[in-house]
């Protein structure tokens, strides 16, 4: 689904008047009702014969042998599934569920968590984290806001962006579902993996189970002649991949299938045409093969398909149901047929509907502002939520229109926004003008911070005649200002400028920071002092010596006198 939660952290309306979350977790709403839907598929069926795995954070990985082969469409078994609840919606049900701020026509509320959607929200996750643990319906982990991996490795921002979606995404459905989702099983947005991805993903000991695109893997996989592949017939087997670092197992998408899923998902309802459409699909799959009962096809329903509760039971109860089909989750599907060894390609490039290099260029310029504002040390709350609206500006579930990419791009440039806005509370006091009297003392300066919590900044200064501390680092407290006082020794008499710059300690100038002072010494030079003094003494001594040798050559001698 797409973010519900606005960049300021409100659910606004929409075109409509409405609020797309709360709807979607009424009881007729598409979300409540998908959940419902699974839920009665997978826990009222009769278990099977063959005992299946725990699935839980402590599972064990045994299972079932290999089911015979036959020459007829297998029973019917019901409904086994796969699950992977984009991390960001299941967010925004949390914070829902605790109460949440809602904008309209009417300006903005605050509800709180009695309030109806409050409690749908509570509802819907608490339904959806009892699925988790059932024998039949298997998590699956995606990134954090259903980011395409390979360009966000690419071209996004940081260091290792994948592992960063899928670390935040990991963390958040933990918290908010209570099971251990770990990254064992992946789905990549649209089965697009290359080996650059691979491998950073292998690294941080993910990726080892995971879904590929056609595109991903090299060559023809119906040429591949392995397994349970026949050069005529579907690629139907798992498939596994080696790289310098690891290897992974998975299966390939159906280009067949998952084409007949994407028309369903074009389409508000469940066309009755378009479902057997789907079914005949299968059954073609199944027919080519018919005495093969190890034959595995996987595809998945388009991520933004959100049809009424009435339409997704007549789909899912239809898989269950055709007598050709057995439904198994991945990990019972990987067990059924020998592995095909595949070769990822070693790039993919930019999808056709993917933004430009500009767009790249904002989301990175806006994680910058958003590092250095962590520089200041503000509150951990503040800093996870503007790195998490970055990391949905990166969904491809803004991709291919226009409106829409506009729209996830002001969650990079709304972060990046306030987090200026913060920096821009911390200001900078300092006079025009200070004298020195003496040739060293002290630089008197002022720090407010009218930010709410306490921030850590840098003091830099540049002064050619001053000597003087390259820069200080201060923690302000909040609301409040702050005296600082540094010492300065001046190398020349006369005026000077000094140049003070407050920053963050990574370096960022803040926002109308820079002060210049003008510094004067009034204090002379020792050594020039010493030799004016030495010289008008000097010239004193002269005239007074030649003020009594003038006064004695005039004085009458007394011999002249008697004369």
């Amino acid at each position: 689904a797409l973010p519900a939660r606005a960049p300021d952290g409100t659910f606004p309306a929409d075109a409509s008047g409405s609020w797309p979350l709360e709807d979607a977790v009424r009881r007729s709403g598409w979300l409540a009702g998908t959940v419902d839907v699974i839920r009665r598929l997978t826990a009222s069926k009769e278990p099977l014969a063959a005992p299946r795995p725990r699935r839980g954070p402590t599972r064990n990985r045994g299972g079932p042998a290999r089911a015979p082969r036959t020459t007829s469409p297998a029973k019917s078994g019901g409904l086994r599934i796969a699950l992977a609840p984009t991390p960001r919606l299941i967010e925004e049900l949390t914070d829902m569920q605790n109460g949440y701020r809602r904008t309209g026509d009417a300006g903005t509320e605050q509800l709180g968590a009695g309030a109806p959607g409050a409690k749908n929200a509570a509802a819907v996750l608490d339904r959806l984290g009892s699925l988790l643990v059932l024998d039949d319906v298997q998590p699956l982990l995606v990134p954090y806001s259903f980011a395409d991996l390979p360009s966000a490795e690419r071209s996004g921002p940081g260091l290792s962006p994948s592992q960063t979606q899928l670390g935040v995404g990991e963390q958040v459905l933990d918290k908010a579902l209570g099971y251990d989702f770990g990254q064992r099983w992946l789905l990549p947005p649209g089965g697009r993996i290359d080996t650059g991805t691979l491998q950073e993903l292998q690294l941080g000991n993910a990726a080892g189970r995971l879904f590929f695109s056609g595109r991903s893997l090299q060559g023809s996989l119906e040429l591949s002649g392995e397994g349970c592949t026949e050069p005529f017939a579907s690629f139907t087997c798992p498939v596994r991949t080696s790289t310098k670092v690891g290897t992974a197992s998975g299966f390939v998408a159906d280009k067949g299938l998952q084409q007949r899923l994407a028309d369903l998902g074009r389409q508000p309802g469940l066309d009755r045409l378009a479902l057997q459409t789907l079914l005949a699909e299968t059954a073609t799959i199944w027919a080519e093969l018919p005495g093969r009962s190890a034959r595995v096809v996987q595809a998945t329903i388009p991520p933004l398909w959100h049809p009424p509760p009435g339409s997704m039971n007549r789909l899912l109860e239809a898989f269950a149901a055709a007598p050709w089909l057995e439904m198994v989750t991945p990990a019972q599907g990987l067990r059924r047929g020998s592995p095909s060894h595949q070769s990822t390609v070693p790039s993919l490039g930019n999808a056709s509907d993917q933004p430009g290099a500009d767009f790249a260029t904002t989301l990175e310029e806006a994680h910058t502002t958003l590092q250095s504002f962590s520089s200041l040390e503000p509150p951990e709350a503040i800093v996870e939520r503007l790195g998490r609206n970055l990391l949905v500006a990166q969904s491809m579930l803004w991709w291919g229109d226009d409106m829409l990419q506009a729209k996830g791009l002001t969650y990079a440039t709304e972060a990046a926004r306030e987090a200026y806005g913060e920096m821009a509370k911390v200001r900078l006091g300092a006079p025009d003008r200070i004298t020195l009297t003496s040739r060293e003392g002290q630089i008197r300066l002022e720090a407010f911070n009218d930010a709410a919590y306490p921030v850590k900044v840098r003091i830099t200064f540049a002064a050619p005649k001053l000597s003087i501390e390259e820069s200080i680092v201060r923690t302000i407290p909040p609301g409040k200002q702050q005296p600082l006082e540094v010492e300065a020794t001046a190398e020349a008499s006369g005026t000077s400028s000094l140049e003070v710059y407050l920053q963050t300690p990574d370096g960022l100038a803040l926002p109308g920071s820079q002060r210049r002072i003008a510094v004067t010494s009034t204090q002379f030079n020792r050594i020039a002092l010493g030799l004016t003094f030495g010289a008008l003494a000097f010239l004193v001594l002269f005239y007074v010596n030649r003020a009594i040798i003038r006064r004695r050559g005039g004085r009458p001698s007394a011999q002249t006198t008697a004369t």
